[in-house]
């Protein structure tokens, strides 16, 4: 598959004038192999003619380099739009002259809370600089954006930083949440709780809402509950994407490290996931490797543990941000309990639990599954099975609603289950078929087609609709075309029953073979 790169976050130096308790990378003193500007300018034409929209130069405290509004200028040159985030200790008016010179886009300031929080968190005078920041952004016509790491220091903070924000003009302000990484790892007990993920969320939705701000979460928050779901569509994000889609890195953006190491983003620090360097491949050739970001180009939503594993949204999510699972579970294959949705899932689990008649979770489960409330149905199946974990049609009930959910493992096996106990079961000989069809094994899924065929009465033909539309899509149009020769034979009105309206390529192919 191909990925067009779009952003991209850039470490140009480990050196900071700040020593913050969150900071998720320890900066100090600029680390060996730094690239220099030589180097780093080289870097900034091959992210030109990789074609990226967008790059963001961080740090440590980018305005250390003496040579930062170089690296602009080469980006700019190279038609991208280069921003600096910086903690604002250094935006001078010089250094807003050589931004500006230069044709930065935005510098983002951080900012962690009112002065006292801010200073303590950071650095003794701090906050005023943050405060001349803004100033200085507004006097000269800078559009100014802000950027905080959320955590149990400033979460109580965040209605004013957002009314100091206002004051100054801010209209654009990102939120993160700090991670135990970095200095945090030596104040653990300051990270956020899966409920508290929530209320930044909740927060969020009011200030976008009410239209104070446009206050943008960060891939840690999300992805899936209902007030995430009306805030995300809503930002400008780096792709232009109308919903969250999934962990951008090494998709559709990639974090480099001063040394010129290419990781999927800066937030992905471990050694496991560097996809090369700068000094040895080019860019190009590190993006466009078949074998570069496989932990997330090659992940699928079913292989992830838990809630998320059946989520419906697992194909399209991959288990939310990469970095939040990794340094808070030690796994990117692991479930992510921060996720608002996969809190409500939790919570219904919960209710579910409870529950101990099989007859009511049944009925509820095909209440739910009729109201395609796939989740939910899923939840009622999997807890009568518990009880009843030979019951054929229960069996058959959670392997469908585990196949809409695109959990094919859990359907195959549910099938396989089936089978085993009644081998003429046509049904499960259909679903089996289908399974592994989608799956990618299509001739093993066809035969199992085939047999369900066998087993159908004119009243039931689906299963050789399924055969022909799978046939179809793999381009096997004339197999497909036999398929409904043999089915409207065995069942007259065959195509007027599963073909109409559906299948536009059959009606063409029938209508030229005719």
């Amino acid at each position: 598959m191909h990925y067009k790169a779009i952003h991209a976050d850039w470490e140009i130096t480990m050196g900071c004038n700040m020593r913050c308790r969150h900071c998720g990378s320890s900066c100090s003193k600029p680390l060996a192999g730094q690239l220099d500007t030589k180097q780093a300018l080289r870097v900034c034409d091959e992210i030109g003619d990789l074609g990226l929209k967008h790059v963001t130069l961080t740090g440590g405290e980018p305005l250390i380099r003496h040579d930062w509004h170089l690296l602009v200028e080469r980006l700019r040159k190279n038609g991208v739009i280069p921003k600096i985030m910086t903690n604002g200790w250094m935006l001078n008016q010089n250094n807003i002259d050589l931004g500006m010179g230069a044709g930065i886009d935005t510098f983002i300031v951080s900012i962690d809370g009112d002065r006292a929080v801010h200073d303590v968190i950071r650095r003794q005078g701090s906050y005023d600089r943050v405060v001349r920041a803004f100033h200085l952004m507004s006097e000269n016509g800078i559009r100014p954006e802000a950027i905080t790491a959320v955590h149990k220091m400033n979460l109580s903070k965040l209605k004013e930083i957002r009314t100091v924000l206002q004051k100054f003009g801010v209209k654009t302000w990102h939120l993160q949440s700090a991670m135990p990484m970095g200095n945090l790892v030596h104040h653990s007990d300051k990270i956020l709780e899966p409920d508290q993920f929530g209320e930044v969320i909740d927060f969020i939705h009011e200030s976008v809402v009410d239209q104070r701000m446009d206050v943008i979460p960060g891939h840690c928050f999300g992805y899936y509950g209902k007030k995430d779901m009306e805030v995300r569509p809503r930002k400008s994000t780096f792709d232009d994407s109308q919903s969250w889609q999934g962990c951008d890195g090494g998709k559709r953006g990639f974090g480099i490290l001063h040394n010129g190491d290419i990781v999927g983003c800066c937030y992905i620090r471990d050694k496991r996931f560097v996809e090369g360097n700068v000094e040895k491949t080019s860019l190009a050739e590190i993006w466009h490797s078949d074998e570069s970001f496989a932990w997330n180009r090659r992940a699928r939503g079913e292989k992830l543990p838990g809630l998320c594993g059946s989520c419906k949204y697992g194909d399209e999510c991959l288990g939310g941000c990469t970095s939040l699972r990794l340094t808070m579970n030690g796994s990117v294959l692991s479930e992510n309990r921060y996720c608002s949705y996969n809190q409500a899932l939790f919570q219904a689990w919960q209710k579910v639990e409870r529950i101990r008649d099989v007859e009511l979770l049944t009925d509820m489960g095909m209440d739910y599954l009729e109201k395609e409330e796939l989740q939910l149905a899923h939840m009622m199946f999997q807890k009568a099975l518990e009880m009843c974990p030979d019951d054929l049609k229960l069996l058959g009930y959670y392997g469908y609603a585990s196949f809409l959910l695109h959990n094919f493992n859990a359907a195959r096996e549910a099938n396989e289950k089936i089978l085993a106990m009644e081998p003429d079961n046509v049904y499960a000989n259909e679903g089996l078929g289908v399974v592994l069809s989608r799956g990618g094994d299509l001739k093993h899924g066809i035969e199992f087609l085939c047999k369900a065929a066998k087993l159908t009465t004119p009243d039931y033909m689906a299963p050789w609709y399924d055969m022909a539309v799978l046939l179809a899509e793999s381009g096997r149009l004339q197999p497909a075309l036999q398929v409904i020769q043999q089915a409207e034979k065995r069942s007259p009105g065959f195509k007027q029953k599963y073909l109409r309206g559906k299948l536009v390529p059959f009606h063409k192919n029938e209508n030229s073979a005719d």
